[in-house]
């Protein structure tokens, strides 16, 4: 937020700053702050020096190579970027580009386990089948004139 606040100053009066960085949320406001401390831990660990132009998007796929991030982690990257960015060298992100490359680390993310519970018709009917029996009830649960083909060929349960 300090660097932003500063070169917003360099632009508009001090009111007006305010007045903008009063209009944050405070979850913008961490995404900042997360964004620009990242960013900075980038840059010392850069090789070579970047040029304006591709520093972003350099940063970009290091963070999505480096950490595994989910592709919405990214994007509020992205988004806690471009104002910095914009007011503080004046480079302006490139939407193609940056759809492009998140479109490339959503191919390369990989998904994690299914969490779902695995069940079949079969498993379900036994289990209505068992909640009647133990509740003294051994009555149809569907009545003939409701239950379709599929049911009454899956044999007693239907």
């Amino acid at each position: 937020m300090d660097f932003l606040r500063k070169e917003l100053r360099r632009k508009f009066l001090e009111d007006s700053v305010a007045v903008m960085l009063e209009a944050l949320r405070p979850t913008s406001r961490r995404q900042y702050e997360s964004c620009w401390k990242i960013f900075k831990i980038f840059l010392s660990s850069a090789q070579k020096p970047l040029s304006q132009d591709t520093g972003y998007r350099s940063f970009l796929t290091w963070l999505s190579n480096t950490g595994n991030r989910a592709p919405a982690t990214i994007t509020a990257h992205i988004a806690a970027l471009a104002d910095p960015l914009w007011f503080g060298a004046g480079i302006q992100l490139e939407e193609r580009a940056l759809s492009l490359l998140i479109r490339g680390i959503r191919a390369n993310t990989t998904p994690g386990p299914r969490t779902t519970t695995r069940w079949s018709l079969h498993k379900v009917l036994a289990s209505v089948e068992t909640m009647t029996q133990e509740q003294g009830e051994t009555r149809n649960l569907c009545p003939p004139s409701f239950s379709s083909p599929w049911l009454q060929a899956l044999g007693p349960h239907s």
